[in-house]
C-alpha cells in the first residue's frame, strides 16, 4: 500500500473503527483543526474479537465501493497483544497491502506496532496523530497560499480581496 498516490487535497475519506471508545473523538479533535469541510464516511467494525478479521475485511470491501474516496483510515485505541491480535492477521494486512487507496492507520497506543501498520502507506502512533495528519496537510495547504499572496503583493500583483479575506 505505501505505493499508493494521496491526492494533493485529501478531502473524501473513509474510516473503520468501533462505535465505542475514544478513538473517535481524538480523531476528529485532531481533524477539526483544519476548519475544513472534509467528507468522513464512517463505517463502524468491530477491531477485536471473533468477529473482528470479517467485519474489516468486509469494511474494507464496502468503502472501495465508495465513489471518490481518497484515503481509508484504520483507527483502534489501546489494548492488550490479544486484543489488538486482529491487526497482525495475515488476511488484514494483505487486504491492506493491496487496497485500491492510501491507508493510514494508527493501531494500539505509540509503541505497539502491528502487521497491518507495516504495509500501511503510512502508520502513525494513536488515532489523533491521523487527524491531524489530514489537518496538517490543509494548514500547510493554507500556509502556502499565504505566502504565495504575499509574494504577489510585494510584487504589486492585484490579488482578489475575497481570497485574501477566506486565508
Amino acid at each position: 500500500n505505501k505505493e499508493q498516490k494521496m491526492p494533493f487535497l485529501p478531502k473524501r475519506i473513509g474510516i473503520l473503527t468501533s462505535a465505542s471508545g475514544t478513538v473517535i473523538n481524538d480523531f476528529q479533535a485532531s481533524l477539526s483543526e483544519a476548519r475544513f469541510a472534509f467528507e468522513l464516511f464512517w463505517l463502524h467494525v468491530t477491531v477485536q474479537g471473533s468477529s473482528a478479521k470479517e467485519e474489516i475485511l468486509q469494511g474494507l470491501v464496502r468503502l472501495q465501493a465508495v465513489a471518490d474516496l481518497d484515503a481509508v483510515v484504520i483507527i483502534r485505541g489501546g489494548g492488550s497483544a490479544a486484543d489488538l491480535a486482529v491487526f497482525n492477521e495475515y488476511e488484514v494486512a494483505r487486504a491492506i497491502c493491496l487496497y485500491q487507496l492510501p491507508v493510514i492507520s494508527a493501531v494500539g497506543h505509540q509503541a505497539d506496532q502491528s502487521s497491518a501498520q507495516d504495509v500501511s502507506f503510512l502508520a502513525l502512533g494513536v488515532p489523533k496523530d491521523v487527524g491531524r495528519y489530514f489537518a496538517e496537510i490543509v494548514l500547510d495547504l493554507r500556509r502556502r497560499y499565504r505566502l504565495a499572496v504575499q509574494v504577489l503583493q510585494q510584487l504589486g500583483v492585484p490579488v482578489c480581496a475575497h481570497a485574501i479575506a477566506r486565508l
